[in-house]
């Protein structure tokens, strides 16, 4: 572990998928408990998300926030490139803020 100066920010180069769509609508103040909900069950792997993540997932995808990924899978556990990030928040954007 390499050690950062308390003046600087090293970002990690991908960051979980999951703490993407939760730190997304907090970022505005949206109560992910309600509104906006869908059933992520058809997804093959939903069991590898975190208990807390769960609501956020839901809201994500209700929303059009957060798409699938190839084969049915959510990957809520995988790492988001920076790529994916761009694609949710640009979502976001879209999406949300109108």
């Amino acid at each position: 572990m390499q050690t950062v100066p308390s003046d600087r920010m090293q970002p990690s180069p991908a960051s979980r998928r999951q703490r993407s769509c939760i730190a997304t609508p907090r970022a505005k103040g949206i109560d992910v408990s309600v509104g906006e909900n869908t059933n992520i069950l058809s997804y093959v792997d939903v069991q590898q998300a975190s208990e807390y993540a769960i609501p956020a997932l839901q809201w994500a995808v209700g929303a059009g926030v957060l798409n699938g990924k190839n084969g049915g899978r959510l990957a809520p556990t995988g790492t988001a490139t920076r790529a994916e990030i761009a694609a949710i928040m640009q979502r976001w954007c879209e999406n949300i803020i109108k």
